[in-house]
């Protein structure tokens, strides 16, 4: 709350909203559930403000930061406060007359325009009084690490001087989270990713192939029926090839189809967790910033590689159009192959099944897949429904951990 307030809400109204936001009986900490509701309205507005480009240097005075009170602890503070202010003019205008290193890598040069020059030193000021008050001394870092939650005074003072700085909004956000934050945004998106359809691009594309040759085959088996003359003794048996050839061109086109739901429904999915996934991906860079890479994002990308590579033999092995004519293709050239050709379907019209390495049918995966998209699809429905109804909702599934990174409970 302290935070908050100190960044310019209304602690009261804060509280207030947060209360009445939703019920709290099945709650198993309110202190926590409240807490989670705060954090989220404080980012969201930060994050509405960054979005409608009034995110802007803005600074707030020691007085300003300093709670009112009518008696003399509240007198003493407020002189105190007007004390601080005064010296932190003092150490910008001290800034513009020598600049520090940092101070021209950052903000450039002191303008000779007026106007421009008391921005400058303004923003070097914010700076300056951070360095001095919290005795951060290091040359090349203007403001270090950011604070802990457990420092709120602090904290936004490191805030308020990365502004100054020019640091963006997100880049402040993670560098003011801790070691657990940037795991959750981390451990999240691992969720999310669990009930996402497969990436099924490359057997889309295989498929697609394979319909267009099926579909090309049963047209030249038509053709070649067409040709023949009545009473030809092939005829019967051609037109038995025709109707397996079109049999096999729908089953094609249906496993297609499955196929083409199936992408669909990952990309809805992957869409609909952009955000989560941008969060995930940021902290991760933050965490290697910090030197505290994760082992299993190490892993991640390992296997992640390993997929590309697979995929990238699955492709190069694809039937291109530059493979061979039809004339020197037994399994559809008009006089040859015909064991080969008619072995394509089975007695009912079927393709033989299609078999993955752990023995799974290509059918039998597509529709587990399938069930999978469809189950995805309900889940992206059900969500954008209970969001539209409560937009708190969203946020509150979130696991909420401490600094260390220790799991303590959601928000129910």
């Amino acid at each position: 709350m302290r935070s908050a307030e100190l960044d310019g809400h209304n602690a009261e109204e804060l509280l207030t909203r947060a209360v009445h936001a939703r019920e709290l009986d099945s709650a198993d900490s309110i202190a926590q559930v409240l807490h989670h509701r705060i954090e989220r309205r404080v980012e969201r507005e930060a994050e509405a403000r960054e979005r409608s480009g009034r995110e802007e240097f803005m600074p707030r005075s020691y007085t300003d930061r300093t709670p009112a009170r009518d008696d003399e602890v509240g007198r003493y503070a407020s002189q105190l406060a007007e004390a601080m202010d005064r010296r932190t003019e003092r150490l910008g205008e001290e800034a513009a007359q020598s600049p520090p290193t940092w101070a021209t890598e950052r903000l450039g040069p002191v303008p000779d325009d007026p106007t421009a020059r008391a921005e400058w030193t303004t923003r070097a000021a914010s700076v300056v009084a951070y360095r001095e008050h919290f005795g951060h001394e290091d040359p090349a870092n203007p403001i270090g690490e950011a604070p802990g939650r457990g420092e709120p005074e602090r904290r936004v003072a490191w805030q308020q001087a990365a502004s100054a700085l020019g640091m963006a909004r997100n880049e402040q956000d993670l560098a003011a989270r801790s070691e657990g934050e940037l795991r959750n945004h981390v451990a999240t998106y691992d969720r999310e990713t669990e009930w996402m359809p497969p990436n099924v691009d490359d057997r889309l594309r295989v498929a697609h192939l394979a319909q267009r040759e099926a579909e090309g085959g049963a047209a030249r088996r038509q053709a070649e029926q067409d040709a023949m003359l009545p009473g030809d003794p092939r005829r019967d048996a051609h037109a038995q090839r025709v109707q397996q050839a079109r049999a096999l061109a729908d089953v094609l086109a249906q496993r297609t189809a499955r196929l083409e739901e199936i992408a669909e429904a990952r990309a809805a999915a992957v869409a609909s967790v952009a955000d989560v996934e941008e969060r995930a991906r940021a902290a991760r860079a933050e965490l290697r910033r910090r030197g505290l890479d994760l082992a299993e994002d190490r892993e991640r990308e390992q296997a992640g590689e390993r997929r590309d590579a697979e995929r990238h033999h699955d492709a190069i092995n694809v039937p291109s159009r530059d493979a061979p004519r039809e004339a020197e293709r037994p399994d559809i050239a008009p006089e040859r192959g015909e064991a080969t050709r008619d072995a394509q379907v089975d007695d009912h019209g079927e393709p033989p099944p299609e078999r993955d390495d752990d023995g799974t049918s290509a059918d039998r995966r597509i529709e587990r897949d399938l069930e999978r998209a469809r189950a995805a699809m309900a889940r992206i429905a059900q969500r954008r429904e209970a969001e539209r109804h409560d937009p708190e909702r969203g946020d509150e599934h979130e696991r909420v951990r401490d600094r260390d990174g220790i799991d303590i409970g959601d928000e129910r």
